[in-house]
């Protein structure tokens, strides 16, 4: 019809769609989750040959939630290793050398915004680590973060700088 002498007449419109119950409206839409991220991971590594072997496992679970408003994350991790070299001594036995190190740490960030791109709160963890020699290692202090995007569209991308500063513990497994 464009291209007709009707072209002058031609109108298009839309009326107000039909209130329909069954019919989703044009708002976000519900999230289950209520803005909760869960992660789970697992990894393991293993090498080895007549001489020398290794193996390593690591985990981890994280939550987070992260609105306009408020972050939260916490962490929880864990990793195993295992390796033995086997030499013969200058005694003439053989010997084999096995050296295991455990790991473990917990970690926490709480950050309410207080702009569109900055927020302040507190961050906080504890670790453990048996090569580090670390029986209870504990850490906190309070927290800044910026944002380069706003916390407004954090659901859809995040990069963020942030600085904390505070106090550390450590309990030691041995005395050094």
């Amino acid at each position: 019809l464009m291209n007709t002498s009707l072209a002058q007449r031609l109108q298009i419109s839309m009326g107000a769609p039909p209130n329909n119950p069954n019919e989703k409206g044009s708002g976000p839409p519900r999230d289950p989750w209520n803005y909760w991220v869960f992660s789970l991971g697992m990894r393991s590594n293993m090498d080895g040959e007549s001489s020398q072997k290794f193996s390593n496992y690591n985990g981890n679970l994280s939550a987070n939630r992260t609105t306009a408003g408020f972050k939260i994350r916490f962490s929880v991790s864990g990793g195993y290793n295992e390796s033995s070299f086997s030499y013969t001594a200058d005694s003439g036995n053989d010997t084999t050398l096995v050296t295991i190190r455990r790991n473990y740490n917990a970690n926490i960030l709480a950050v309410k915004s207080v702009g569109e791109h900055w927020s302040g709160g507190f961050q906080s963890g504890a670790s453990s680590a048996t090569f580090g020699n670390i029986s209870l290692g504990l850490s906190g202090g309070p927290a800044i973060e910026f944002s380069f995007w706003p916390y407004s569209e954090a659901t859809r991308r995040s990069l963020a700088f942030r600085y904390s500063a505070g106090v550390k513990s450590f309990g030691y497994r041995e005395m050094t």
